[in-house]
């Protein structure tokens, strides 16, 4: 009885052995994931949100604004000529609430429930008024 029991803490000892290593890893993932991120700074975040003056190579995409003709569209949408496709900008400057206004810019498509039929949500990211 005494050998068993010898082998049998021995078994457990080196299952203990191989579990630590899963053991360190663990405990220092879950340290690293409840620390906390750093802010950026405020200067970071408005230079993100700053429209450019001119034109540049980031404005890539050319569209025309339009306005709702119906109660059940988008209140503001801009239509890529090209492809036919219309897109819905969530924060659409007022600057740039011009129907039939020519505009150069950069978006970001939103994961997020349409909130018309007609177009895609989107963010924007710069614009700029074509001449």
């Amino acid at each position: 009885m005494g050998v068993v029991r010898g082998l049998h803490l021995a078994n457990q000892t080196k299952k203990t052995a191989e579990m630590k290593p899963f053991l360190v890893l663990f405990a220092t993932l879950a340290f690293a994931g409840c620390t906390p991120q750093k802010d950026l700074p405020a200067e970071a975040g408005k230079e993100a949100q700053t429209q450019p003056a001119e034109m540049t190579e980031k404005n890539r995409t050319i569209g025309v604004v339009q306005q709702a003709t119906t109660k059940e569209g988008c209140p503001w949408t801009i239509r890529i000529k090209e492809v036919e496709y219309l897109l819905d900008p969530v924060n659409l400057a007022d600057e740039f609430m011009v129907d039939g206004l020519r505009v150069r810019f950069d978006y970001l498509p939103l994961r997020r429930t349409n909130r018309c039929k007609e177009a895609n949500p989107i963010e924007v990211r710069s614009m700029v008024r074509m001449k």
